[in-house]
């Protein structure tokens, strides 16, 4: 098995780490329900020990109003070969499927 499916194999398997991120963003929002309102979400990343090789972060997102993580993710990088894998826990603030 190639070394970036090995890795992916490894980050599927993981659960999301207890780790408080540094902000490194500001002006995103998410819609409240189906009003017109509009809340601000502050978004955390964190870098992991790498998969393989193969650079590794954690992000999330968080609404202050709502009180409540919206977005969590790991994002699995190869530079090399320009491409991406992610892992979602939760997504719009519902937990996704594994």
């Amino acid at each position: 098995m190639e070394g970036w499916e090995k890795a992916k194999g490894i980050v599927e398997r993981m659960a999301f780490p207890n780790i408080v991120g540094k902000v490194i963003m500001s002006g995103e929002k998410h819609r409240v329900g189906r009003t017109r309102a509009w809340h601000d979400l502050t978004s955390y990343e964190f870098r992991l020990p790498s998969a393989l090789g193969y650079k590794l972060l954690g992000k999330y997102n968080f609404c202050v109003q709502c009180n409540e993580i919206r977005n969590k993710y790991l994002i699995l990088y190869d530079n090399q070969e320009k491409r991406v894998y992610i892992k979602r826990f939760i997504y719009h603030g519902k937990e996704v499927e594994s």
